[in-house]
C-alpha cells in the first residue's frame, strides 16, 4: 500500500506483529526497562530483625542491653533481639517501664513463638505509659493494621523512580508522615527528626514501594512475592538529648520478597 510517496507496506507489517501476543510481551518489558530509572536500589533498606529468645522477667521495665548492631530487649513476657540497617539506638530505654508488642505474629501450633526464630511481624512497638517509645513497620499497607500513632498517620508520597525486577515494575516511593507542624516527606535511607505527639522521633524509611506484574501471563500472585512494600522506623529521642542522624546507611540493593499485608 501507498500513501502519497510512501510505501506502508512495510509499516503495516510491523504494526500487524506488534499486536501479536508474543511480541506484545516483548514491547512491554521494553517499555519496562525504558522506565526502569531509580539507580539506588542500594537506598532500599531490609525491615529489621526480630528474633524471639526465649521468656522475659516479672519486673515491669524493660532490660536493654547490647548496641547498634544488636540489642536485645527484655520485657515481662518474652525477651527478643533486634538487628537494624537503620541503626537506632534503643539504649535510653533500659530501665524504661513499657510493653512490647510484635503484632501479626503467627503462633504455629504452639502458644509460644520457636527460640531463635526470626518472627515474622507485621509492627513492633515499645510503648511507655506515656508515649511511644520505638516504632517499626515492616508490612505491605494496610488500613486493618495502622500505624500506634493513629491511622492515616503514614501514607504513600511521590514516587522517586522504577525498577524491574524479575516479572515485576517496582515503583519507589516517598513515605509521607503526619507530624506536628504538618506532612513531611521522607525518601528510604534519609534519616529525619520528626515532632510527633510533642516529642522528637529519629525516622527513617526502610523502603517504601509499589508493585505491578510485567508479564500477566506468568500468572504471578501480586501478593506473597514481591508485593507492596511499606516499611519505616522510629525512636523516640529523650528530652535533652542532642540527636545523632546516622550517615551512610546503605543496603545491598537485593529485593527480598515480602509477605502478604
Amino acid at each position: 500500500m501507498t500513501v502519497g510517496n510512501m510505501d506502508t507496506s512495510g509499516l503495516a507489517a510491523t504494526g500487524s506483529a506488534a499486536r501479536s501476543p508474543e511480541n506484545g510481551v516483548i514491547l512491554l518489558l521494553q517499555l519496562a526497562c525504558s522506565r526502569a530509572t531509580y539507580e539506588t536500589p542500594e537506598l532500599l533498606l531490609d525491615s529489621p530483625e526480630v528474633v524471639y529468645q526465649g521468656a522475659g522477667h516479672e519486673g515491669d521495665a524493660l532490660e536493654v542491653t547490647g548496641g547498634v548492631e544488636e540489642w536485645r530487649v527484655v520485657a515481662a513476657d518474652a525477651a527478643w533481639t533486634l538487628r537494624s540497617p537503620a541503626e537506632p539506638d534503643l539504649g535510653p530505654l533500659d530501665g524504661v517501664a513499657a510493653t512490647v508488642v510484635v503484632g501479626g505474629y503467627e503462633f504455629e501450633q504452639s502458644s509460644t513463638p520457636v527460640i531463635g526464630e526470626a518472627a515474622s511481624y507485621r509492627s513492633l512497638v515499645i510503648a511507655s505509659g506515656t508515649s511511644v517509645e520505638y516504632e517499626a513497620a515492616a508490612r505491605e499497607p494496610s488500613s486493618e493494621y495502622p500505624s500506634a500513632f493513629g491511622a492515616g498517620f503514614v501514607r504513600y508520597g511521590d514516587a522517586l523512580g522504577t525498577m524491574e525486577v524479575e516479572y515485576w515494575l517496582l515503583t519507589a516511593r516517598e513515605l509521607v508522615f503526619a507530624a506536628d507542624d504538618g506532612d513531611v516527606a521522607i525518601g528510604p535511607s534519609e534519616p529525619t527528626i520528626l515532632v510527633v505527639g510533642g516529642n522528637e522521633y529519629l525516622t527513617t524509611v526502610l523502603a517504601a514501594w509499589e508493585s505491578d506484574i510485567l508479564d500477566e501471563s506468568v500468572g504471578q500472585p501480586k501478593c506473597g512475592i514481591i508485593g507492596d512494600r511499606f516499611a519505616y522506623e522510629m525512636v523516640r529521642i529523650p528530652a535533652e538529648t542532642v540527636p545523632v542522624l546516622p550517615s551512610g546507611l546503605q543496603g545491598t540493593g537485593d529485593i527480598e520478597e515480602s509477605p502478604c499485608g
